[in-house]
Formats: C-alpha cells, structure tokens, sequence
C-alpha cells in the first residue's frame, strides 16, 4: 500500500529544483529512458501550489499534481549511466600510470653516470632555487635576512685568526743542525755536500725533515718553474685549474687561473727584498686555461699583501709542512734514483696562511674550511724536489651558499733553466 504525504507549498521550490538538477544531470551524465511517462513542464506549471508524493513498498516513488495526474513515476524509469566519460578517464589514468612504468623501467636501466649526472642537475637546480628564494627574502626584508645569511650562516666556523703561523713553521737552521750539525751559513748553502760526505740520504731522515730540506734547497737554486696543474669539482662541476711560480735570481712572479662556471686569473710580480707587490688581473684567458692577458691593477706593500694572499710571492708551496703539522706519513720508497713519500696534513694549522689565497684565488665570499689535505712529494739523491702531488677537500662559499668543494693539483719542478715572465 503506497503511503500518501503532501507536499506543502513552501517546499515546492525544493522539488522543482530536485527535478531540475534531475533533468541536468540526465543532459551531461545519465540517458534516461521513460517507458510510457514523461515529465511536462507544463503539468508542473498547472498546480505549482500543492502536489503529492507518493512512497511505494519496493522503494519506488511517484508524484501525482493535485488532480490526481502522475507527473513522475520511478517504478517505471530505467535509467542508463554513460561510462564512455569514466572509461575515458580510467583510460587516460591507465595510460599515465603506463607511462609513470615505463619511466621507472627506464631509470632502473640508466647507467651510474647517467643517474650521477641526472642527480647532479637536480642538485644544482635546487640550489639555485633556495639561493633565489634567500635573495628575494633579502629583498623584501630589507637585506636582513641576507646580512644574517652571509654574517652567520656562510661564516668560517674555524677562527684563523687565533692562531699564529709561526708556531707551526720548522726552523730550516734547526733542521740542518740536527740532522748534519750544520750550523754557519756558508755550510748551509754547500748542505747537500756535506750530507753525503756523512753518508746520509733522504731514506736517513724523517718525511717532516726531508721536505723542508728540499724546500729550502728550491730557494738556494739560481733559477727555476713550477708550473701547477689540476682541477676542483664544485657543485658536481668541474673547473681547471693553472699556476705558475718563476724565478731567475731577481724576480718572482705567480699565475694562478681558474677557468670554468666562474673563471678568475691572476698575477702577482715580486723583486726579491723589495716592499713592493705589483698585482694584475687576466682578461681573455685562453682556451687551454694557461695564459691570460695580464691588466695593471695596483701595486701593495709586503703586509697588505700578506694580509690578502697569506704568502710572499717568493713562497715554494703555500701550506705549513713541518713535523707540527704533518698527522700522518707513509714509509719513505726509493726507485730509479727517487724518493718518494706521502703524508695527510693538519686541516685547520697546514692552512693558516693558504685560506687566503683560496679565497682571492677562487673569488670566495668567506673563507673556506678545510677536511681532508693529502700531498705526495717526489724528491730526487740531493733533496730537489721533482714533483708534489695535492689532494685537498673543503668547504667554500660560492654563489651565495656554502657548498663543498674537492680538488687535485700536480706541479712540476725546473730548474737553472731560462725564464720568460708573464708580466
């Protein structure tokens, strides 16, 4: 038995927008099929004031206007939904999660290179992104955040300046001295001689010892080139990188060029004894990254100077080496009349002076903070040294954000040979 209710007036605006939407949602989604009845809107406009809605037992409803006129009938309605949208749409899902299997498949079958390189970029694009966020927060917070930024979150963490270098520097005289119980000048200048008249060789000394004697033995040569050559990875990016040190018995002059995402060339002119440092920068570095044409810039006094780069000129290699800063040696090796030997170095007293020419050298913002410095140094029977070897890792600021930085360095020694300066 169909339960009667009726429907008062104030709610007939509801069902008119109940068959509305009905009629809608019929238009964009679902295909009605009536069998026998239809909705007019003319039979709704005949009474708009009172209809009746009907409830039938199995669910079904009915609604009848006042004179007793079905106007809708569920029970007698079938209605037909149109899946071609939704099969439409599973498609397009089915077809991007094929494409989402595909790639992965693709990139379980990408090298270690290409996933290396593809990692890389990511890297470097987000960097990228937090330094161009950190500028415009600089911006919009009148430079504050990027005063904080540079002041404390980009600062060396290592205070330099609390220790002194000449703490860590090895006496060459002492060194002499204990080794060969030389002890006037003009033996210091004929050591070697001495050395071997008493039967010692490297193999006799420590790897401290050893390398101070033939650096030492450099400064006493009339002449000589060390030319540098090597490379530093920042940012997954590799940048060359070239020195040059020459000396003929007067002048001294320094190359240093960096050539790659931010290149910088330099060059320094030193007369021995003088006060004076004149100081050039390179333009149009050439395409090997080995020459430069050198620009006047100025010319600064020993302590400016040494307060910028750390080192004269007239140095033979930047880092502290003595016995105070060496950690760790391997055994000393001897072959075809070479010696060779390894050590690590202490990675803040090793560096108190080179910071600076890493920052100068390398256009850095702050100075950088060392890990890791490895050298192998090549000596031959009269302490002259062939070649050295550095492996070095550090923390720089470049571009804004403290990144990591590694780098290899392999310079040659010549020597009584003829010069030709670059400036």
């Amino acid at each position: 038995m169909a339960k009667k209710k009726k429907v008062a007036s104030s709610r007939n605006s509801n069902i008119y927008k109940n068959i509305d939407n009905t009629n809608s949602d019929s238009q964009e989604e679902d295909v009605a099929l009536f069998s026998e009845e239809k909705i007019e809107n003319s039979n709704l406009q005949q009474n708009p004031n009172e209809m009746v809605f009907e409830q039938h037992e199995d669910g079904s409803y009915s609604i009848k206007n006042k004179s007793g006129e079905k106007i809708f009938d569920d029970s007698v309605n079938t209605i037909i939904r149109d899946d071609s949208k939704i099969n439409k749409k599973n498609s397009s899902s089915s077809e991007e999660n094929d494409d989402k299997q595909n790639k992965k498949r693709h990139h379980l079958k990408l090298s270690r290179k290409e996933k290396e390189k593809i990692y890389e970029k990511k890297t470097f694009a987000k960097k990228m992104k937090t330094l161009a966020i950190l500028l415009v927060l600089g911006v919009f917070t009148g430079s504050g955040l990027g005063v904080w930024y540079f002041n404390v979150a980009l600062r060396s963490q290592v205070d330099y300046s609390a220790l002194n270098p000449n703490d860590y520097i090895q006496d060459v005289g002492e060194t002499l001295e204990t080794n060969f119980n030389i002890t006037s000048s003009a033996d210091k200048e004929n050591w070697v001689a001495i050395a071997k008249s008493q039967g010692k060789s490297p193999a006799n000394l420590s790897v401290a010892d050893n390398f101070i004697l033939a650096q030492y033995n450099v400064t006493l040569a009339d002449s000589f080139i060390a030319t540098g050559n090597g490379v530093v990875n920042t940012l997954g990016i590799n940048q060359s990188v070239y020195s040059s040190k020459k000396y003929d018995g007067n002048k001294y002059t320094f190359e240093s060029i960096s050539k790659g995402m931010m290149s910088v060339a330099i060059c320094d002119s030193y007369i021995e004894n003088s006060n004076k440092i004149s100081v050039y920068s390179g333009s149009n570095i050439y395409d090997d990254g080995k020459g430069a044409t050198w620009n006047y810039d100025k010319d600064l006094t020993k302590s400016e100077y040494l307060s910028l780069v750390g080192n004269l000129p007239d140095s033979v290699q930047p880092y502290i080496v003595s016995s105070k800063t060496i950690i760790s040696s391997s055994d000393i090796t001897y072959e075809n009349g070479l010696y060779t030997m390894s050590f690590e170095l202490d990675p803040i007293t090793s560096v108190l002076n080179y910071v600076y020419q890493v920052k100068r050298t390398g256009g850095l913002s702050a100075l950088p903070e060392f890990q890791n410095i490895s050298q192998t140094i090549v000596i031959d029977e009269n302490w002259n040294i062939v070649s050295i070897d550095v492996s070095e890792s550090y923390s720089a600021v470049a571009f804004g954000m403290k990144v990591h930085c590694s780098g290899t360095l392999k310079t040659t020694y010549n020597y009584n040979c003829d010069v030709v300066f670059p400036v």
